[in-house]
């Protein structure tokens, strides 16, 4: 889903660089605050997080959908 869709996996590669940066491994603490992250693997859009736009929404919607967790 995320190569069909540039945008989201540039904003995520972003935020995980400027978080935990390229050479060391993310930490519980990390995950914590990496908030785009956490909604992408939820398949949902937090209310921290200002919508990108529609097709971000659904993708993030439709993802959960498609690979529910349960």
């Amino acid at each position: 889903m995320l190569a069909q869709h540039p945008p989201i996996l540039h904003r995520l590669r972003q935020e995980i660089l400027k978080q935990v940066g390229p050479h060391r491994r993310p930490t519980f603490d990390d995950f914590r605050e990496m908030k785009f992250l956490r909604a992408v693997i939820n398949g949902m859009r937090f209310l921290m997080i200002p919508s990108v736009n529609e097709t971000t929404d659904h993708l993030l919607l439709e993802t959960l959908r498609l690979y529910p967790a349960v």
